[in-house]
């Protein structure tokens, strides 16, 4: 079995795009020095999406959407039971 060790250090880092300032985040298990410089690749047509960022922090709305939806379906299916109803399939 091996140990999972999550990440201690979460980095923020920034950078300059299209005239402006991004900002991101990774996590690490080992401590970064402030000021250390490492490449990342970003997308023109988007320039906050980049390769740099571990996307956990970014994640959480892609998550919310998703229990919504889930939730809404849950929703329709208890609906369908209680009421009784029957799917239009014939």
């Amino acid at each position: 079995m091996e140990d999972y060790c999550p990440p201690l250090y979460l980095v923020t880092f920034s950078y300059s795009a299209d005239s402006q300032t991004f900002k991101g985040t990774y996590r690490t298990n080992s401590e970064q020095e402030c000021g250390h410089e490492f490449e990342i690749l970003y997308n023109p047509k988007h320039p906050s999406r980049n390769t740099g960022s571990d996307g956990l922090t970014q994640s959480w709305a892609t998550m919310t959407g998703f229990v919504l939806v889930v939730i809404a379906i849950l929703a329709g299916l208890w609906l369908f039971v209680k009421l009784g109803w029957e799917p239009g399939f014939r």
